[in-house]
């Protein structure tokens, strides 16, 4: 029998109308199960209870849905004639699942329980080993515990996660309740990923289940550690009927870094498992600015996403940490905060991520559903511009989490982009060499010249307007360039001794600007510097009052402009900078 499962429109052959699991003997009565067609060309199952002694079927009936095919069916029978079938189902618009019914010795004859998943299927499923048969596996069985003659342990075939992969379900299933009140968990733990300290995760739910007969009553949950919350804290006692089902939420808001692990400890009145418990587990990570003046740098897969630091004096560049990325294809750092992002290729599109300075570990923060992204870049107002290798030009919304088309560049393998901190003009290089100006309204580019270096994977300006790039992706090591931004000229620097670095950033905080206090000041103040007078530096201390474009000059005493210290936008706080004269 050829069972069609759509929406694959392939054919799993599932074994046909044979007998394919043991009979069941039991009581004088032998229990069979095996596929059957019924309407509309589908599958069901069909069982029959047969009367050894006198070879008659006393109960015959066929269980199956429309739009569905149910094959490899296995059946089990308790102490109390009790009975369990268990089987594989797919149908026009489900992949093969794991599924069972059940029926009570004392039901009235032709009624069953609903028929209820143990696990759906995941993906689509076609492997023929070039025979030409896309057999599916009779892995499905159901046997009774030894120690407890009312409870089934089953085991089921399904599809699973990537398509073409099989996988075989084990469950656990009770028809009758347990004597007193029984606790039950739908996991014994719970992980909740990485969530940056202070932030809480998203909810996760824990389902408690009573299989006693007599009623739960649950009096207290609690956790050893401040780390995993109640989100909100139920009201107890909860009392639960059995079979009755409550959930509880929880959040995970990391006040560490490193991995967190704590026990949930249910208290209950089941007197064979009176304190059950959960362990809770997350990681807690946080995000490192950057340092002001640093080149940042990360690389392919030739050195496994690799977060590193380069000397600006002689281009050498020394290895933080991984990424934990395969490879992470450009940065930028975000002049509001001084936080690293990065993009890495991911399911059919490109991740955003977080990357902490000291550690070098990245982060998701956003999913952009575009692939072959390289080049990425903050301007002065925190905008972030990215674009393809192809040369589409876009903007990121972080708050709407959308990506707004601004032009096609026309740029052949787009794969870096730079703000000039001084001006706000965006630029792009080619990795054929050629550096462009770009209009962030349109993406239309000018030509200022070549570099000279072949296979130039990204640029990026410091703070003083001085532009830099990197040469040399893949397997090559590559270099730091200097790059002339009246002509695109590029002179080496030196090696960074690293293969394939696709992407470079500079912080554009000022060397030795500090956010010395997070409270949001009343007003914009620019206080006495200290010590004045000085001999050769100062502190400069000033308040913002909301995120703003901040511009601190150093003039003398006749009025002519010695240095800008900022030019960018901060957050709301109170900063101080060190400026050496």
């Amino acid at each position: 029998m050829n069972l069609s499962i759509v929406p694959d429109r392939l054919n799993i052959e599932a074994g046909g109308s044979a007998l394919r699991q043991e009979p069941i003997y039991r009581n004088g009565f032998i229990w069979v199960t095996h596929s059957v067609a019924v309407t509309g060309g589908y599958s069901g199952v069909n069982y029959v209870k047969i009367n050894a002694a006198t070879n008659t079927a006393v109960e015959d009936y066929t269980v199956g849905l429309t739009g569905h095919y149910f094959f490899y069916p296995a059946i089990g029978v308790d102490q109390d004639m009790n009975i369990l079938l268990n089987f594989t189902r797919s149908g026009d618009n489900e992949y093969a699942g794991a599924f069972y019914f059940s029926r009570l010795n004392s039901d009235p004859p032709g009624t069953f329980t609903n028929v209820t998943p143990l696990q759906i299927g995941k993906a689509h499923y076609f492997k023929d080993f070039s025979s030409g048969r896309n057999r599916w596996g009779d892995y499905s069985g159901s046997w009774l515990d030894p120690s407890d003659q009312h409870n089934f342990w089953t085991i089921t075939e399904y599809a699973e996660t990537p398509a073409n992969t099989w996988a075989c379900r084990v469950g656990n299933i009770r028809l009758i309740p347990y004597p007193g009140a029984k606790i039950f968990g739908s996991s014994d733990s719970l992980y909740f990923g990485s969530v940056e300290v202070s932030n809480n995760s998203d909810t996760s739910s824990l389902l408690l289940y009573n299989y006693g007969e007599n009623s739960l009553i649950i009096s207290d949950l609690q956790f050893s550690a401040n780390q995993f919350h109640l989100a909100p804290a139920p009201n107890l006692p909860l009392t639960l009927a059995f079979r009755d089902t409550v959930s509880i939420r929880f959040i995970f808001r990391p006040t560490v870094t490193g991995i967190v692990e704590d026990t949930l400890r249910i208290t209950s009145n089941d007197n064979t498992n009176p304190v059950k418990k959960v362990i809770f587990a997350g990681r807690g990570y946080s995000i490192t600015p950057s340092t002001g003046g640093e080149i940042y740098g990360v690389t392919g897969t030739q050195e496994g996403g690799t977060f590193i630091n380069i000397n600006n004096t002689n281009g050498s560049g020394t290895t933080i940490g991984s990424t934990g990325y395969p490879q992470i294809t450009g940065i930028s750092i975000k002049p509001s905060n001084g936080e690293v992002y990065g993009t890495a290729p991911y399911s059919s599109g490109t991740q955003i991520v977080r990357i902490n300075v000291s550690q070098g570990d990245a982060y998701p923060a956003a999913y952009i559903p575009l692939s072959n992204v390289r080049a990425l870049a903050f301007d002065l107002n925190n905008d972030l511009y990215f674009a393809t290798t192809s040369g589409a030009l876009y903007k990121y919304d972080f708050n709407a989490g959308d990506t707004i088309f601004v032009g096609n560049t026309g740029i052949s393998n787009l794969y870096g982009l730079a703000v000039n901190p001084l001006n706000g003009q965006l630029w792009g290089v080619s990795v054929l060499q050629g550096v462009y100006k770009i209009n962030k309204q349109t993406g239309t580019k000018v030509l200022v010249g070549n570099t000279g270096f072949s296979l130039t994977g990204d640029i990026v300006f410091d703070i003083h307007g001085k532009l830099y790039a990197v040469n040399g992706i893949g397997n090559q090591v590559s270099n730091l360039l200097a790059i002339d931004t009246s002509s695109g000229t590029g002179t080496l620097i030196g090696s960074t001794n690293v293969h394939g670095v696709n992407g470079i950033a500079i912080s554009p905080n000022p060397i030795g600007i500090k956010n010395i206090s997070s409270t949001v000041p009343d007003r914009f103040e620019l206080y006495q510097n200290y010590p004045n007078p000085f001999n050769p530096s100062t502190k400069i201390k000033f308040d913002v009052p909301k995120q703003s474009l901040i511009t601190l000059k150093v003039y003398d005493i006749i009025g002519r402009e010695v240095s800008t210290l900022i030019n960018r936008k901060l957050e709301a706080g109170t900063y101080e900078i060190d400026w050496n004269a």
